[in-house]
């Protein structure tokens, strides 16, 4: 297990990313009638669940920041947070 990088929060809590934690990240997808979040990737750094996108870019700085600045909200599938869901603006710094 590789750490990969550390979120920042703006209350100054920190979670630490390592390359099998698994994330997933949300996208409001609304019509007219209802308020929807779409799924738009789950997958971890090493790509083990065959997300058609990847974090994983030639540098790890453009893969993580692209993902955060693209959704809304994101979930850390582990035991401590699997459903507590994130919202993208409360995220301070990230640590490489």
């Amino acid at each position: 297990m590789k750490k990969i990088y550390t979120l920042e929060f703006l209350d100054g809590s920190k979670i630490d990313i390592y390359d099998n934690t698994v994330i997933a990240g949300i996208v409001n997808h609304d019509d007219d009638e209802t308020f929807y979040s779409k799924v738009v990737y789950e997958d971890n750094w090493n790509g083990d669940y065959k997300s058609p996108k990847s974090l994983n870019t030639y540098d790890v700085h453009i893969g993580v920041m692209g993902f955060y600045s693209s959704v809304d909200m994101f979930f850390i599938h582990n035991d401590e947070y699997n459903h507590k869901a994130f919202k993208t603006s409360s995220i301070k710094a990230i640590q490489f």
